[in-house]
Parts: structure tokens; sequence; C-alpha cells
């Protein structure tokens, strides 16, 4: 797997017009490079997928169906590391890098049962964006190409890119707010109330609603909910952010 052949398959995924083409050539790369499955999905319920939801796989159906149903996803630690840390990493290398519990040993056990052995996972993560990973995995009884593995991240962040571009086709055409409309949003989303957010900006409640009302026109909402998800999915403000308690700089 030389040079010519990564680049010109980096070139394809530039080209892809379609989730469903880059999940092709997603599958292409992988039995290429030496690989049985792959699957790049943002980490959330499989089974109650929001909206610019990705979910591209070849798995075995039996392990997805079980996956989902059994809501495996909420103790799955190749999903727990890779929101853990940037990079990548080997599935043998979990139990080094965490401390497993009996229900992720569990799901591991049931993942090889299914027909799933050595895995390679790259960690993705877009500002504003869910945590997302995406994994090349062997079959049981199949060595992991490791030669491949540069490859195979390059591959994983390229595609990662393209689908964020596809999923966001108004992303370069960001809704304009001042900062000062910014910080109510972010105040709003972190839970303050109007009055509060008037208080911690010494700004009156009427103008905090007017800025508040404003940007849900901006960006065509209806309800405050919806504002925080449209700013976050533009990258305006972070998880961290909502979460956290200090205002965007």
């Amino acid at each position: 797997m030389g040079l010519t052949y990564l680049t010109e398959r980096l070139g394809e995924i530039d080209r892809a017009r379609t989730i469903e083409e880059v999940s092709d050539l997603l599958e292409q790369f992988t039995r290429d490079a030496g690989f049985r499955y792959f699957a790049l999905a943002h980490h959330t319920d499989p089974a109650n997928a929001p909206n610019r939801f990705l979910l591209l796989e070849n798995y075995p159906q039996t392990w997805v169906d079980e996956y989902t149903s059994s809501g495996l996803y909420r103790h799955d630690p190749v999903r727990r590391l890779a929101g853990l840390r940037p990079g990548t990493f080997v599935w043998s290398e979990l139990p080094a890098r965490l401390t497993l519990s009996r229900k992720e040993l569990d799901v591991l056990a049931r993942a090889q049962a299914a027909g799933l052995g050595e895995g390679f996972t790259v960690s993705l993560y877009a500002h504003g964006d869910r945590q997302a990973s995406c994994s090349f995995v062997c079959a049981p009884d199949e060595p992991l190409p490791t030669i491949a593995l540069p490859a195979a991240e390059m591959i994983a962040r390229h595609a990662f890119a393209r689908l964020f571009d596809i999923l966001h086709p108004a992303v370069l055409d960001v809704p304009r707010l001042s900062p000062r409309q910014l910080q109510c949003v972010l105040l709003m989303a972190q839970g303050h109330t109007d009055a509060q957010i008037a208080t911690i900006l010494g700004i009156s409640r009427e103008t905090v609603i007017e800025y508040i009302n404003d940007a849900r026109r901006r960006f065509g909402v209806t309800k405050r909910s919806q504002l925080t998800a449209a700013v976050a999915s533009f990258g305006l403000i972070s998880a961290q952010e909502v979460l956290g308690a200090n205002l965007p700089i």
C-alpha cells in the first residue's frame, strides 16, 4: 500500500458527494488494507439517533443488532477510550489503558463471539460536533495489518472531515451573533435564567430576552433548546463550554 494508492483514495474521498459514497470508499480501503470490518460512528445511542448522526459500518449484522438492542454502547470500552484521549490505539491495549469493568469485559467477549478480533481505533472530534471514532477490525483469527495503520488513520480522519462537510452544507454561511449575544446564548445553555444572565453581564433582563429572541430568528428556530443545538452545530459554542462555567473568550 504505497503513496500513490493512498493519494488516490484520499482524492476519491474529497470528491465524494454523499455519505453512501464515503461509506463505500471506507469499505474498499478496509479490504485493501487487510482488515475485515470498519465502523465510523458518532458516540450516541444508535437506537435513538439524533439528526446529523453518523453510523457507517459493515460489521456482522448479528453484532449490530445485539449492540443496539442490548444497549452495549453504554459499556463499550473502545468508545470510552476514544472519548478520553485523542490519537489512536489498538484494542489489545485496552486493559493497559483502562480499568475495565465487568460489563466492559462482557462487551469485548460478546464482540469476539460475534466475529470481531483485533481492532484499530482513531478518535475523531470536530469543534461543536459530537465525539466520534473510526475503527478498522480483523476477524478473530487474522493478524492486525500494522503496516497499514498510518494509512488507516489518514483515511479515517479524511473521511470524517468529508462527512462533516456533507452533513453541514451551510457551515460556511454561519449566522452572525455579536459577542454579547453569544455570551447570552452560552449562559442560557448552561441553565441560567434571563434574570441571572442580566446580572452576570450587567445588562437588563429585557435586553437578554431581545438578544436571545434575535438569535433564534437568525438561526431559524422557535425554541431555546433548538437554539443551543443550532449554535453548537456551527461550532460557535462547545459541549465543554456548556458544561463548564466559563464565558467564551
